[in-house]
């Protein structure tokens, strides 16, 4: 009877130790599940930052596009005119007539830059009316334009630095 006693009891014994066991191992698993739930959150948290600052970089690229294709016109428009007459009808200061209505186009409408009339484009313009001698028997009159195209984009915080394109152009033109 000794012996059935004890080995009654000892299949007893054996599972609750199996059932100890198993609790601290479920702990372990969940604590598992929790770290890796973590991490993942944070990877995608990466992913969603990294796709906001890709369309940023999308919209920033076509402010700069925008901004090259209007001081591309307005260069293009200044190689129609006069080299003696650039600076006055072109020069942002003091603000020459062609100026006027290309900085409008920039600052305002369907193509015009957010920011731009807080911040007005700068056009320089520097003409050298004394003739070059480039080759024997030609001279050449030329002026040095500097454009400058600025824009804030939309819902920047504020103390952001402004955005701006600056090309220069060098305009000969044979004297007769």
């Amino acid at each position: 009877m000794n012996t059935q006693h004890s080995l009654s009891h000892r299949p007893h014994a054996a599972l609750r130790r199996v059932s100890v066991r198993r609790g601290q191992q479920m702990g372990v698993v969940m604590l598992e599940a929790l770290i890796a739930i973590m991490i993942f959150s944070i990877g995608v948290l990466g992913i969603v930052g990294l796709q906001a600052r890709s369309v940023q970089g999308m919209g920033e690229a076509g402010y700069r596009s925008q901004a090259v294709q209007h001081a591309s016109q307005l260069i293009a428009e200044m190689w129609t005119v006069d080299p003696g007459l650039r600076a006055a009808n072109y020069a942002s200061t003091p603000a020459g007539t062609r100026y006027t209505t290309w900085a409008a186009r920039v600052t305002a409408g369907a193509t015009s830059l957010p920011g731009a009339a807080d911040n007005p484009p700068i056009v320089t313009v520097n003409t050298v009316q004394q003739p070059i001698t480039m080759l024997p028997g030609q001279n050449f009159t030329f002026s040095n334009v500097t454009v400058t195209i600025r824009w804030l984009p939309p819902g920047a915080p504020a103390g952001t630095p402004v955005s701006q394109y600056t090309t220069t152009a060098r305009m000969l033109e044979p004297q007769s």
